[in-house]
């Protein structure tokens, strides 16, 4: 019991010792703050005051504080802390940057830092006399990386701002410029396929294929694209002009000989201008395609049911379709997340096509979807399932890109579709105009291809009206959406119209009968708003 007594009071000596350090260093730090010209505290409220005042971090938990130069160069495992975790950011994996994102926002547990940290970090920290100061030092640099990424004013931020900000117009210029770009080396390859070579050799369809999907990622249309007046960059070269402590340690060039060959700076560049934009790059490009091959082809039948709005002005269906974004994608079936779409686009496992030693890196739906090791390889769970990319606070720009991409297409979609349900409403479009099916090689630009499959796909429906004409003057109409669901399985003449009418979603089955009604309502059809 004796001994329980001491030990206590020595750990409560300790502790009191621990705090007085600690509120010793405080000062000397707020000193030499002052010595070195700088004011952390003031820095710090103003930071907190733009938040306060509407500032925006893409993060679930605001940052941590990192801390100043002054306590930076007050010790020197701190010091090499820092230079270590430089030299780990220098390659930055997308589920490496989320769990960063938990570090750097207070969670601290040993699975969250072995998932954040990198390589070295362990290595380091067992040689460290001061681990503590040490990891204090590496998570800092790890704090400075995320706030450039997703903090206020950070990367994230600016490119959604750079969407964001684009007309609709500008938005449609984007899209067709993109799809065309795209289309150019893709063509009519299925993009949910992967490629594969004969005998060892690539088609020269395929080839094209593969050149313009590395292209694509090492210098893609959609980052380097300009628009507006004065020649904007959509999404534009970055560079990182935030504190980095780098240069500014105190160490003997021996210790830090195979450390300081990069900055946080360089790495920061790197993870932005080369990893993310191959990211953004080849999945706007392919997810586009993807998107027009999968869902906005004549043969959908669903498509016709899609829209949230029965309005014909078109600035009164942007906004519905913006209201509605999300209830449009469930509707669509697009891949809702980053990882999804990755690995729902088997054209971008490369890996059996190239020719040299390095083929098996270019893998990018790996890549993109399943989280490797240090060997390039996929990484398994104690249940021997592979585990996929977290990508976290991107997943806020994949929306914005999904919404700026998409959203010409399903405007250009709807506007058409309406005012041809309005013709049909007035009695004004009563028989087929034999809309030929329309043939994306041959159109100029993408929207104009989907205003066509809407001007077809109306037109495919006209029997609908027609007999609902017919079924209103013999006195036999379904006078009732599920008479009208009997009447499209029994009947072969409404069977012909769409064999696969039991597989429509539940708002392509409304708007087929409100055609079938179409000429015998006495008010429109109820609208979606």
């Amino acid at each position: 019991m004796a001994n329980n007594k001491i030990a206590k009071k020595q750990k409560v000596r300790s502790g009191q010792a621990t705090h007085q350090e600690s509120n010793i260093f405080k000062v000397l730090g707020l000193m030499a703050s002052r010595l070195l010209g700088e004011n952390s505290y003031a820095k710090s409220s103003i930071y907190s005051e733009r938040l306060a005042r509407g500032a925006r971090e893409y993060l679930e938990r605001p940052l941590k504080t990192s801390m100043s130069l002054a306590e930076f160069k007050m010790n020197k495992a701190t010091q090499m802390g820092y230079l270590v975790a430089v030299k780990d950011l220098i390659d930055v994996s997308f589920d490496q940057f989320t769990a960063m994102t938990l570090w750097a926002t207070g969670q601290n547990t040993a699975q969250v830092i072995n998932r954040a940290a990198g390589s070295d970090y362990s290595t380091y920290l067992d040689q460290s006399t001061n681990p503590q100061r040490f990891t204090a030092g590496y998570r800092a640099a790890v704090i400075q990386f995320v706030r450039a990424v997703a903090g206020e004013n950070g990367v994230i931020g600016q490119f959604n701002q750079a969407l964001k900000a684009l007309t609709f117009s500008q938005q449609i210029a984007l899209t067709n410029g993109l799809f065309a770009h795209t289309y150019d080396y893709l063509g009519g390859v299925n993009p949910f396929q992967k490629i594969k070579s004969n005998a060892s050799a690539l088609s020269s369809t395929n080839e094209k294929v593969v050149k313009g999907i590395l292209a694509e990622a090492n210098n893609g249309f959609l980052t380097g694209q300009v628009v507006g007046e004065h020649g904007q960059s959509v999404i534009g070269d970055y560079a990182y002009r935030g504190d980095d402590f780098t240069s500014q340690h105190d160490l003997p060039a021996m210790m830090v000989q195979s450390l300081n060959t990069h900055s946080l700076t360089d790495a920061i560049n790197k993870f932005v201008n080369v990893t993310l934009k191959q990211l953004i790059n080849c999945l706007s490009a392919i997810g586009l395609a993807a998107f027009v091959y999968r869902s906005l082809t004549p043969t959908n039948r669903d498509l016709i049911g899609v829209p949230e709005t029965d309005d014909t002005n078109q600035d009164k269906i942007i906004d519905a379709t913006i209201q509605h974004f999300s209830t449009i994608n469930n509707k669509i079936d697009f891949p809702e997340t980053i990882t999804e779409l990755a690995d729902k686009l088997a054209i971008l496992d490369l890996s059996g096509t190239g020719k040299s030693r390095s083929s098996s890196l270019q893998n990018l739906q790996q890549r993109y979807s399943v989280v490797l090791n240090n060997e390039n390889h996929p990484v398994v769970n104690d249940r021997g399932e592979l585990v996929k990319v977290n990508y976290g606070v991107f997943e806020l720009l994949y929306e914005t890109l999904k919404q700026t991409i998409g959203l010409p297409l399903i405007v250009s979609y709807t506007v058409t579709r309406n005012q041809l349900l309005t013709e049909i409403r007035a009695g004004v479009y009563l028989a087929s105009r034999r809309v030929s099916e329309p043939d994306l090689r041959l159109e100029a630009t993408l929207t104009d291809f989907v205003r066509d499959v809407a001007r077809y796909q109306v037109d495919q429906l006209i029997g609908l009206v027609i007999r609902g004409q017919n079924d209103r003057a013999a006195k036999k109409q379904a006078g009732s959406l599920g008479a009208f669901h009997h009447l499209m399985r029994v009947d072969s003449d409404l069977q012909s119209i769409n064999p696969q009418y039991g597989a429509l979603m539940k708002d392509t089955k409304k708007l087929y009968y409100q055609l079938y009604q179409s000429s015998f309502l006495t008010q429109d059809a109820p609208s979606h708003q």
